[in-house]
């Protein structure tokens, strides 16, 4: 069974917001209890926009995560055994090397599919059965966010 996972990232450039500052409700409704924060702007716009986990894991192997990494994984009460590679969540932008050579993915959800797909940049496709599922080597290499360079770069 897939875990159900958000990420929240501010708007505004401001990065990730940190997961202790703010809870998911059932309803879908964010809250930032301690905080205090409003979530709308003054023009009525959300300030943070939520992404959830795909389901799927890049090809990061243990070894090659960072020490901090590692000591973050364990404190979240998982264990080394537990590692499947980086989750893949809304919005992050990943390396395959498939069959038209290497490709840059931005994965997403389809709203009218009610399914996560991944689009290829550069390309018209997208789709949920594509080589990135069946690639051992996609790598999560950015998000939209963060990275907004490589997307307008395609």
């Amino acid at each position: 069974m897939r875990e159900i996972l958000f990420r929240a990232w501010w708007k505004d450039g401001g990065g990730l917001v940190d997961q202790n500052d703010y809870v998911i409700r059932p309803n879908g409704t964010v809250e930032f209890p301690e905080g205090g924060w409003d979530l709308w702007g003054s023009d009525d716009s959300h300030l943070v926009v939520l992404e959830q986990f795909t389901g799927l894991h890049d090809a990061t192997k243990w070894e090659d995560l960072t020490d901090a990494e590692r000591d973050e994984w364990i404190k979240s009460g998982h264990t080394k055994e537990d590692w499947k590679g980086r989750r893949i969540f809304e919005g992050d932008i990943l390396l395959t090397n498939g069959m038209d050579g290497k490709l840059l993915w931005v994965s997403y959800f389809d709203d009218e599919e009610a399914q996560f797909d991944f689009c290829p940049l550069g390309h018209e496709y997208c789709s949920t059965h594509n080589e990135l599922y069946y690639s051992s080597k996609r790598q999560i290499i950015g998000n939209i966010h963060d990275n907004p360079e490589l997307v307008e770069a395609r």
